[in-house]
This record gives structure tokens, sequence and C-alpha cells, in this order.
């Protein structure tokens, strides 16, 4: 527990956007309560006044820092000291914050797979069409024409078939290129 306030100090004492301060700049109180840690600190064993004590307490703080969707536990704790169920509240905010995230998640799928759904019945609707009517002509005796009609009704499936998939080649070897090669 020391270990973790001394390095905790000595982090936030590393700061750049903090400038030194001179022992001439600290109020007289708070010189005494740090010529009391130094005597502390090289070992002199006496145990300061009631007075100096209080001054050492307030000197020495803790300092922590976290990272994370939720406080630590200790902080938790601390809100429901001060406001009882307030460390409930907070880990109920963030579990229906992740809810709704999965939820706008779910609906964003959902309404691409809908519009997917809806492209493929829509193209292969103006496809099946366009056959039709190009076996219809070829049936009246313009063979060339016919064959012109079943190329332009193929070919932007053929199209379409041949650029999604140099696209998901694409995006393989980019999902390959993401994961580290075992030696």
């Amino acid at each position: 527990m020391e270990d973790k306030e001394e390095k905790s100090l000595a982090e936030s004492n590393d700061s750049s956007d903090e400038e030194d301060i001179t022992s001439d700049e600290l109020p007289p109180d708070l010189k005494q309560a740090l010529d009391v840690i130094e005597n502390l600190i090289e070992g002199d064993t006496k145990i300061p006044s009631p007075s100096k004590r209080k001054f050492l307490a307030v000197v020495s703080q803790k300092v922590s820092r976290y990272r994370g969707p939720l406080p630590p536990p200790e902080l938790l704790e601390g809100y429901n000291q001060v406001a009882p169920g307030s460390a409930q509240i907070i880990i109920d905010q963030f579990v229906a914050q992740g809810d709704h995230r999965r939820y706008l998640e779910k609906v964003v799928i959902e309404g691409d797979n809908k519009r997917a759904n809806w492209g493929l019945v829509s193209g292969s609707t103006i496809a099946l069409v366009g056959l039709l009517g190009a076996f219809y002509v070829i049936s009246l005796g313009y063979s060339l024409e016919g064959l012109g009609s079943v190329v332009l009704a193929l070919g932007p499936l053929i199209g379409s078939l041949i650029v999604i998939l140099r696209k998901r080649q694409k995006e393989i070897k980019q999902k390959a290129q993401l994961v580290p090669e075992e030696d």
C-alpha cells in the first residue's frame, strides 16, 4: 500500500505541467510539516507533537488514477459512504449504457442486412425481367439484338459479383495483416 502511494506521488510529481515551488514560497505551517517529514525520513524517531501531526496528515495524501468505464471498488465504496446507493446507480448506468450500445449495433446490423436482402431481390427481379425481354426479342427473330439484351441483363450481375469478390479478398488480406504470425 505504501509503495503504491509513493509511486503515485512520484508519478504526480513528474508531471511537466507543474512548476517547482521553492521553500521560500511555502507557508510557515507547511514548512514545519515538511521538516517533520524530513526528520522522519532521515530516521529521527521522535514522535511529532499533535500540532505537527496535524500538518503531517494534511501533507501526506493518496493520489490515484484509474482508467476504464467504472471507478475502482474503493472509490465506489466512497461514493456509497457519501450517498448511499450511489455505487449501484453508477453500475446500473454502466450496464444500461452497454445495453443501449449493443441495441444500436444490432439495429445497424439488421438494417444493413435488410438493405442487402432488398438489393438482392431488386437486382434479381431486374435481371429476370431483362432476361425474359431478351428471350422474347430472340423469339421474334432478332437473335443479335436478343443476345445483346442477354449481355445487358447479365452484365451488371456478373460485374457486381466480380467487385464483391475482389472486395472480400482485399478485406481478407487486411485482416491477415492485423493478425500476428506465429513463429
